[in-house]
């Protein structure tokens, strides 16, 4: 359905949190850790696909229609990780922006030791929205590419 629909906007994620909703809209937000001074940027620093139309990032309370369902969840981050790579994978000759949110394929973190020793639940989540398409075209909203 994602593939075939030119409505839905989606992103699939990654999250260790108990309410998935407490980071599900992360990946429209600037984070990351800074540099010193005169040190050169070299990855690291989320860049949000999305931004307002005067190139601020979008927040939590401007949700844009987004609903967020877990498609997949396990103890293992490597696993979850693995899961979250394939379905970016298959979807990521859509267009960015107008269809798919995310740059790049698997960027999170793949293994942790902690994996084994706190028990985590892992949930790979698709986030989608019906309303991006309507505020691109409206200029509420633009691509960061």
């Amino acid at each position: 359905m994602l593939s075939q629909n030119h409505e839905f906007t989606f992103y699939v994620g990654l999250t260790f949190q108990h309410d998935v909703e407490l980071d599900d809209l992360r990946w429209l937000t600037t984070r990351g850790r800074s540099l010193p001074d005169g040190q050169t940027y070299a990855g690291g620093r989320n860049r949000p696909i999305l931004l307002r139309a005067d190139d601020s990032t979008t927040s939590r309370c401007h949700r844009l229609g987004f609903v967020s369902q877990v498609v997949y969840q396990s103890t293992f981050l490597i696993d979850a990780s693995a899961v979250e790579a394939a379905i970016q994978t298959r979807f990521n000759y859509l267009a960015l922006g107008r269809r798919r949110l995310w740059h790049c394929v698997g960027k999170g973190r793949s293994s942790d030791m902690s994996d084994v020793v706190k028990q985590r639940v892992h949930e790979v989540f698709v986030t989608y929205s019906k309303q991006v398409v309507a505020n691109l075209d409206n200029k509420c909203c633009k691509i960061q590419f």
